[in-house]
């Protein structure tokens, strides 16, 4: 997990520039490959689709853990699209910044509806509806 993107991720929120909802793509990879965070090395892999996430879902994750003033969700459409936006958490994760980093694919894909607060498309009016009353 590239902890700099997290880090520019975190800052940027709390900057209170963000008023609607950040939206993000790719974080819900579909394949162990298609989650690596080296592009060149998923190339290699047997089971690469040609779809590249990287570990975008790790940074998800690691928001999900530590803002405690944002909604953090992933729509279950396409590759993941991830919404941040002010508002009460659905759920808090307890793990460590380890833990994630440690996270295997495997591990993830087993549990990927509760790490990335995952919905299916069909909930995103509803999703809509919550940026909308926590706009600031």
């Amino acid at each position: 997990m590239r902890m700099a993107s997290t880090q520019v991720l975190q800052q940027f929120l709390g900057s209170g520039k963000v008023r609607g909802a950040l939206v993000m793509h790719d974080c819900r990879p579909r394949t162990a490959s298609a989650a690596l965070p080296d592009q060149a090395e998923a190339r290699r892999r047997p089971d690469f689709s040609g779809a590249w996430s990287g570990d975008v879902y790790k940074a998800l994750i690691r928001l999900r853990v530590e803002l405690d003033d944002h909604r953090v969700l992933v729509l279950d459409d396409d590759q993941g699209i991830g919404l941040i936006f002010r508002g009460e958490p659905d759920d808090r994760l307890d793990l460590s910044t380890a833990d994630i980093s440690a996270l295997t694919f495997e591990q993830f894909d087993a549990d990927k509806t509760r790490l990335l607060n995952l919905h299916s498309p069909v909930a995103f009016k509803g999703v809509l509806a919550a940026v909308a009353s926590n706009r600031s």
